[in-house]
């Protein structure tokens, strides 16, 4: 059996056992050092995945995105330099988008604490 298909580089040099069996060891090390991620961004993510929560949390940011543009709707309807009652915005609207507010701060935080690069997370959007 050979490790060389179609003239190709092989694998391993195996005229050298020593270099074959390093290499066959720095491959086993890196698959332990990915399982050994023990940080607890890293557990918070693997959680999330394994109980697909992650999954939910994505409906349910679509969900609260479709209700801050229905509440940006509403707030165009509103004139809040009109010193007039009839114009002004219910308490319950301003109510609503800070808590829409909250959540999705909550969400950018929980999903930036999880991410590997935390950098490139930010500048994803």
């Amino acid at each position: 059996m050979s490790l060389v298909y179609n003239d190709e580089a092989p694998l391993f040099k195996m005229a050298y056992p020593t270099y074959a069996k390093r290499k066959i060891d720095e491959e086993e090390d890196l698959q332990n050092t990915e399982h050994s991620k023990k940080s607890f961004a890293s557990f918070i993510s693997k959680w999330l995945r394994n109980n697909q929560i992650d999954d939910m949390l994505e409906i349910f940011n679509g969900f609260i995105s479709f209700l801050t543009y229905i509440t940006f709707a509403l707030h165009t309807y509103y004139d809040e330099a009109d010193p007039t009652e009839e114009y002004k915005l219910p308490n319950q609207l301003k109510f609503a988008e800070i808590v829409l507010l909250f959540i999705m701060m909550t969400d950018f935080i929980l999903f930036f604490l999880i991410s590997e690069t935390r950098i490139l997370y930010i500048f994803s959007f």
